[in-house]
């Protein structure tokens, strides 16, 4: 009688290294070769990142007094040019620009240092009447100035001052577009809904979709820690990043979108006298913009909102951010 032999019990794993556990945190795969390749992969990484920390001590201690650089997550160039198509047209306070520049992987724009600080919700309830009131003017008298800047002759087009792709968090995570027309805007914010559903689950925004504005040159986020202050006096606008070419309701809805203060007599309550108000687009865009009470999904399902795989629950639209997808 034959009898089959038991498969041999394998040793157990081994552990991994301190150099295994290098390559999984930077993302290299493991292999049965020598791994001398690799070295420079893992150079490279360290010489970046002690580079980048050596850069920023010597910056804090010499330009940043004069200079100040900062981060781009959006078109760098697009915004560099808005901020001095702002400063050629206009008398509204803002950096002067020097340009953008690529260092380490990271673009920048170097500009100069403003007087003043950016202030948040909280310092904004405790500075006195005559201050808010002051600010609220001056700022009045600035949007009035981007608003009076005629659009590019016989064009409908939403884009950027450089006529190209726009970065508004309102609309996407990332820069896109240009958009040929509003219609074509209307389209990507909710989410490429078709007007005959819309007019069934949100007859607001729907009507608010059929409506036209002219274009208006829009800063897009205009917030207090957007508002540097000296006193009672701005001293710059800062974060021209979502700044382009929208339609006239949009630096309403964006003000409000941009901050979050719902205390009676606050920031929000105030926005109006500086913005001219578009209060029924304001409502109609709630209605399909996270956390929405008109998108009308069964609960239970899922749609997309962005890039983001949105769970419905109740009727709501909650950005769980559970999956990224492409689409």
């Amino acid at each position: 009688m034959l009898f089959s032999r038991a498969p041999p019990r394998l040793p157990p794993p081994r552990p991994r290294t301190a150099l295994e556990e290098s390559f999984k945190r930077l993302g290299i795969k493991p292999t049965k070769t020598p791994g001398w390749h690799l070295w420079p992969k893992i150079l490279l990484y360290w010489i970046r990142r002690y580079s980048w920390a050596i850069s920023r001590r010597i910056w804090s201690l010499t330009g940043q007094r004069w200079l100040y650089l900062k981060e781009c997550h959006g078109d760098a160039d697009a915004e560099a040019a808005s901020i001095r198509y702002v400063r050629r047209h206009t008398t509204i306070p803002v950096p002067r620009v020097w340009g953008p520049f690529n260092w380490l992987g990271t673009r920048f724009i170097v500009m100069s240092r403003v007087p003043g600080h950016s202030f948040d919700i909280h310092e904004w309830t405790r500075m006195p009447r005559a201050t808010q009131d002051s600010i609220i003017a001056q700022l009045r008298y600035f949007v009035s100035q981007l608003r009076a800047l005629p659009p590019p002759p016989s064009s409908t087009t939403i884009c950027s001052v450089i006529g190209g792709p726009v970065h508004d968090s309102r609309i996407e995570f990332h820069p896109v577009g240009p958009f040929a027309d509003e219609d074509e805007m209307n389209w990507y914010v909710r989410q490429g809904m078709p007007m005959e559903w819309l007019k069934e689950r949100s007859p607001a925004c729907y009507e608010s979709h059929n409506r036209r504005h002219p274009l208006v040159l829009t800063h897009g986020d205009i917030a207090p820690r957007n508002i540097m202050i000296e006193g009672s006096t701005i001293t710059a606008i800062i974060d021209w990043e979502n700044c382009g070419w929208y339609p006239e309701h949009w630096e309403y809805r964006k003000a409000h979108w941009a901050s979050d203060d719902i205390t009676p007599g606050g920031w929000n309550d105030r926005i109006r006298e500086f913005v001219e108000p578009f209060d029924f687009e304001l409502e109609a865009d709630r209605t399909i913009a996270p956390p929405g009470s008109a998108i009308g999904f069964p609960e239970g399902t899922q749609t997309r909102y962005r890039s983001v795989v949105v769970d419905i629950k109740d009727g709501l639209a909650f950005m769980l951010e559970k999956q990224w997808t492409a689409y």
